[in-house]
C-alpha cells in the first residue's frame, strides 16, 4: 500500500478529524470547534496526516506540546482498522517523536482505551509506560 504523510490542511482535514476525535474521547467534537481550538493553539500543535494515493485520510498523529510545563507534551495518534499493521501508525509515530524531541519535549502523555490491545501494544513497544486506569 501507498500512502503519503502531510501536514494538516485544516479545511479539508478538520471534519473528518472533528469526527475521529468524538469517538476517540468520547465527546462530541466539531470542525469548528476543532478549528477553533487550532487557530487559538496552533503555535504549540503539529498534526499529520496519512492518505493514500486517491487522498483518502487513513490515520492521523496530532501533539499539543504543554505550554505551562516546557518538555512535556500531549498526543492522539489513530490508524483506521482496516489500514493498521502496514507500517501507518509507526510512521505518524516516528515523524511525531522526530518533532517533539526538537522541540525539546522528554515526556509523552496519551489515552489509550485498556480494551485496545492492539494499541496498548502498540505504545508499549514505544516506551510508553501505562500510569492511569479509568473506569
Amino acid at each position: 500500500m501507498t500512502y503519503q504523510l502531510r501536514h494538516l490542511i485544516t479545511k479539508t482535514d478538520l471534519p473528518l478529524l472533528a469526527e475521529w476525535f468524538t469517538i476517540l474521547e468520547d465527546q462530541v467534537n466539531t470542525a469548528a470547534g476543532l478549528a477553533k481550538y487550532f487557530e487559538q493553539n496552533k503555535d504549540f500543535i503539529h498534526c499529520q496526516v496519512a492518505e493514500n494515493s486517491a487522498g483518502e485520510i487513513l490515520g492521523f498523529s496530532w501533539a499539543k506540546l504543554d505550554q505551562f510545563q516546557p518538555g512535556k507534551a500531549y498526543m492522539v495518534l489513530f490508524v483506521l482498522p482496516d489500514h493498521r499493521n502496514k507500517g501507518i501508525g509507526s510512521s505518524l509515530f516516528n515523524e511525531l517523536d522526530h518533532f517533539l524531541l526538537d522541540k525539546g519535549c522528554r515526556e509523552i502523555k496519551s489515552n489509550v482505551p485498556e480494551e485496545s490491545k492492539a494499541g496498548l501494544a502498540f505504545m508499549t513497544h514505544r516506551g510508553f509506560e501505562q500510569t492511569l486506569h479509568s473506569i
